[in-house]
């Protein structure tokens, strides 16, 4: 069976309302043997329906009650009943659509709320007759070229006004549909009109307008001229209507009057009418014409009969199916749980509550079942990770660590969202990613389960992360060349980029003693020789190893050697010296001045010659 909805309102819809003809008003009603009469609604007109049930209850001369089934009435009269009906239905012939709609209104107003039910009840239960949901522009059903669209055509249906039906001189048993392009380009659509019974062809007509925003606005005052697309008003039973073709094609000699050439594009909306000229019994299909273009049209515009929702697991599963005036539901789940009711919402749902579910709808003496597959997604939660060293310039590694509810469903994850906070996203499982500029940004990881109705089960996790310059550091001594005794350096740490709050740790090789070893400046004392001081510098992510050499001189001997005792001869030079050193400079002087005759910056000199103590 094709969707509930489809078989009540499409493909049984269009027989109930066949206009009564005065001639034949005695065939919808019997006389009971306690004279009153049965009056069988059923093959009434929608409207004209509520128009004679409606009359004749205000009407004081009558006594109306309902009969033996939905769609019948009994009747007390003195009156000639016979000529009443058919003083309504002449009436209700001159009926425009206004009057029709004021009319409803009121019925349904004062009329007991019995009354409507059994005629409301009668037409969505009346599988040999339908309804006509689809007889006017405003009510088109909607068209989906991947389907074959069957229905029964009525014998006879009022028309209403359009600005111009084109070659449709008359328009009898109007069936109304809508399509919407979805890949653009020219196709046909091909209809047949046949007796089910006799298999006798039956002569049908129709006129195509478009494009449109949507199906609705045009109605009818927009299904103009210029909104021709093709029309047909043969004598044939088939029937093919072109979008996007040139004017000239050949219709089996129809007549076609005015068209209009453009090729469908995706969005657009075009209004199909289709009549029954013969106004006999005719089952009229359409579908898409195989091989005939590239055109197609959006089948989401469907309304499928069952629904359901996505729940993730604790949600609440909610199903539904299409209201049927008087109908039962009995819904059957996968996990074989069965619900009596339209709707069926079940709490707290679990992975096991997903499968294919059915519903068996009875309407009276009909009844039908459909499917629906239903879906029940994992709960997600969001988590990651970001490797150590946030620093502008270097890659940064993102490992995401979400899990499941249920566990064990992480494989399904099929939506990863990542989004760094400086304009740029990813989609991979573990990004890497370069900040360019130090900063402050806010990271979001998305994930999520999708499946079903648009279902979406997901969560996100949202980290600030601190992007730092570089992280340098230098050491430094306040000297690096010091003698014996004053050997006491100023050691200096400096540290810029990275997180900040730096720590320092000192050492020093070979060791000896630092003053403040965890401090950016300290003094230290080492000893005679080369001292090598290291520096490990931190920003709590990344350290740094920095070192500075300082070297200690011993002290010179400067124990001067010369004549002993130190006399020499009146007038006469000596010769003077220290131990030689390596490396050592030497500067010599003597008092009074300038008596050295040479080696004044070596380790010996000579004297020039001396007339009186001198010290040198």
């Amino acid at each position: 069976m094709k969707m509930m909805k489809k078989i009540v309102f499409i493909i049984l819809a269009l027989l109930l309302s066949t206009a009564v003809k005065a001639q034949d008003i005695k065939n919808f009603y019997t006389i009971e043997k306690d004279g009153s009469i049965e009056l069988d609604i059923t093959n009434y007109d929608f409207h004209e329906r509520f128009y004679t049930v409606y009359n004749i209850f205000i009407d004081s001369r009558f006594k109306i009650s309902e009969g033996k089934a939905n769609g019948l009435f009994r009747i007390k009269s003195e009156e000639d009943i016979n000529s009443y009906l058919a003083y309504l239905h002449s009436n209700f012939s001159e009926l425009d659509k206004y009057d029709l709609d004021d009319m409803l209104y009121w019925a349904k107003e004062y009329l007991p709320e019995e009354y409507v039910t059994s005629i409301l009840l009668d037409i969505a239960l009346e599988d040999n007759r339908g309804t006509t949901l689809n007889d006017h522009c405003v009510d088109s059903d909607p068209f989906c070229t991947s389907e074959i669209i069957q229905f029964t055509a009525p014998a006879n249906v009022s028309q209403e006004s359009i600005p111009d039906a084109g070659c449709l001189y008359t328009r009898p048993c109007p069936a109304w549909f809508h399509m919407r392009i979805n890949t653009p380009g020219q196709f046909i659509i091909h209809m047949e009109g046949v007796d089910p019974a006799t298999n006798q062809l039956r002569d049908i007509d129709f006129c195509l307008w478009g494009p449109f925003n949507d199906p609705t606005t045009p109605c009818t005052a927009q299904l103009t001229t210029d909104k021709i697309i093709d029309c047909s008003y043969s004598g044939h039973n088939t029937e093919d209507a072109y979008l996007g073709y040139q004017s000239g094609h050949s219709h089996h000699g129809a007549n076609h009057g005015t068209v209009n050439y453009h090729v469908p594009e995706s969005g657009e909306y075009y209004i199909l009418l289709i009549t029954n000229y013969s106004q006999e019994n005719c089952r009229i299909s359409f579908t898409k014409q195989a091989n005939s273009g590239p055109g197609t049209t959006d089948c989401s515009i469907l309304e499928p009969f069952l629904q359901a929702s996505t729940p993730c697991v604790n949600g609440s599963l909610v199903l539904e199916a299409n209201v049927i005036e008087g109908a039962s539901y009995t819904w059957t789940s996968a996990d074989g749980q069965t619900h009596n009711g339209r709707t069926w919402t079940r709490n707290n749902a679990t992975l096991s509550m997903a499968g294919l579910y059915s519903c068996h709808v009875t309407a009276g003496t009909q009844s039908g079942t459909e499917s629906l597959n239903v879906y029940v997604l994992p709960n997600v939660t969001a988590n990651f990770t970001v490797s150590s060293g946030a620093i502008a310039g270097s890659p940064i590694q993102f490992t995401g660590t979400e899990t499941t509810y249920p566990t064990g469903h992480t494989s399904e994850i099929n939506v990863r969202e990542w989004n760094f906070g400086d304009g740029t996203t990813s989609t991979s499982v573990n990004p890497t990613h370069t900040y360019s500029t130090p900063g402050t940004y806010q990271v979001s990881y998305h994930v999520a389960i999708t499946g079903g109705d648009n279902g979406n089960c997901g969560d996100t996790k949202t980290m600030t992360l601190q992007i730092n310059n570089q992280f340098n550091a230098v050491v430094s001594s306040d000297g690096t060349s010091f003698c014996e005794d004053d050997a006491v350096p100023n050691l200096t740490a400096t540290a810029t980029g990275g997180y900040g709050n730096y720590t320092y740790a000192w050492t020093a090789s070979p060791a000896c003693q630092i003053d403040y070893p965890n401090s950016a400046t300290t003094t230290a004392h080492p000893g005679v020789g080369t001292t090598t001081f290291t520096c490990v510098i931190s920003d709590g992510h990344n350290n740094l190893t920095k070192t500075v050499n300082v070297t200690v001189n011993p002290m010179p001997d400067v124990t001067i050697t010369g004549p002993n005792p130190p006399h020499v001869n009146y007038n006469m030079p000596t010769t003077l010296s220290v131990p030689q050193m390596a490396g050592a400079t030497y500067v010599w002087t003597s008092e009074p001045a300038n008596l050295i005759q040479s080696g004044q910056n070596t380790y010996q000199i000579t004297t020039k010659n001396l007339i009186a103590p001198t010290t040198f």
